[in-house]
């Protein structure tokens, strides 16, 4: 199995691989344990972090794990949550994207299995509608317009644009970000599925448990201002590691951004303290853009102090610690807990 196909499942050539391989729905739920728990994880990653977590050592398993996130996603049928999973799924996809586009560019051949810009771009079908000439990129603008609701922010209004030819010009970045707008308008599109009522009998626990994931984290924070000194000790931690110049990977990149978020902690601020740093501009926007929504407040919350230790990002407990279950908890119960 082409390990391309794993890693985009949303490609034609995935699904026709899903068809060769003899998938049958029924079968997986019931004897393929390993491929229904990576379809529950993909889900529940997509809740609370905002991307499907990490590929599966094994591509089949991978592969046929998104089918069977669709079907659960279809069960629970919540639009909110079809969203989530779809912007998840897509966010990873063109991470994914990115990192190859830059392994062509090292390489200057294609000795690994790599998903091309113009591959995308035809199972996108925009590729009649996305131009470069020379080292810049133009969208139609009729695509541009169907593309940048999804994208919060006014620098995508068309006012602060320059229309050539009736085209919109557009970087790199912004290519990237129009295109997991494409990616999620794909994955999005035909959901839910209409799933047999044996299959929904069988998957009863596996959506109990999403259920009760939704429940336990969609818990109502009032947004405000915290001094960094009542932080928690993880947030601390990733700030100081941030400090020492460390590359943080994207859960803790993740967590780090959406405490700052949730705390209402200025765009300018946020910005200035990680350019501080070393972190590149770009990603910075990016994460911004992907973290919040139009009005500034989070799209995603922020992971739960079990998740936080699941990543191995709950360091120096204190006391305070010991009595919450979020870290946007920590300020108000370590205000009235003697020290």
């Amino acid at each position: 199995m082409e390990n391309l196909n794993s890693k985009y499942p949303f490609l034609s050539s995935a699904k026709t691989s899903v068809e060769e391989s003899g998938f049958n729905l029924m079968s997986i739920i019931e004897k393929d344990t390993v491929t229904v728990e990576r379809a529950l994880d993909r889900i529940l990653h997509a809740i609370e972090e905002g991307y499907i977590g990490p590929e599966h050592k094994n591509p089949e398993v991978e592969l046929l794990s998104y089918p069977i996130s669709r079907v659960l996603i279809s069960l629970v049928n919540d639009p909110g949550l079809t969203h989530r999973y779809a912007w998840a799924e897509s966010q990873t996809a063109i991470s994914r994207f990115e990192q190859d586009l830059e392994i062509d560019n090292e390489l200057k051949s294609i000795t690994v299995s790599i998903l091309s810009l113009q591959k995308l771009l035809s199972e996108l079908n925009i590729t009649k509608e996305i131009t470069k000439k020379q080292d810049k990129f133009y969208i139609s603008i009729d695509k541009y317009l169907s593309f940048i609701p999804y994208l919060p922010g006014p620098s995508w209004r068309l006012v602060f644009k320059e229309l050539s030819e009736g085209k919109v010009p557009i970087t790199l970045s912004e290519l990237y970000k129009l295109l997991g707008v494409g990616i999620f308008q794909r994955i999005k599109i035909d959901l839910p599925l209409k799933i047999p009522r044996e299959a929904t009998n069988l998957l009863q626990l596996q959506l109990k448990t999403i259920q009760d994931y939704i429940e336990e984290i969609d818990i109502e924070l009032e947004l405000e201002t915290i001094p960094s000194n009542l932080f928690p000790p993880c947030i601390l931690s990733l700030l100081n590691r941030i400090d020492s110049n460390e590359k943080l990977d994207q859960p803790s990149l993740f967590s780090l951004f959406s405490f700052l978020i949730s705390v209402n902690s200025s765009h300018a601020t946020i910005r200035n303290y990680f350019s501080n740093n070393e972190l590149d501009p770009l990603s910075i926007e990016s994460l911004l853009n992907q973290l919040q929504d139009a009005n500034g407040k989070p799209v995603y919350p922020l992971p739960s102090c079990n998740t936080m230790q699941s990543y191995g990002l709950c360091v120096n407990m204190d006391e305070t610690c010991k009595n919450i279950a979020h870290p946007l908890q920590y300020h108000s119960v370590k205000q009235i807990m003697p020290d």
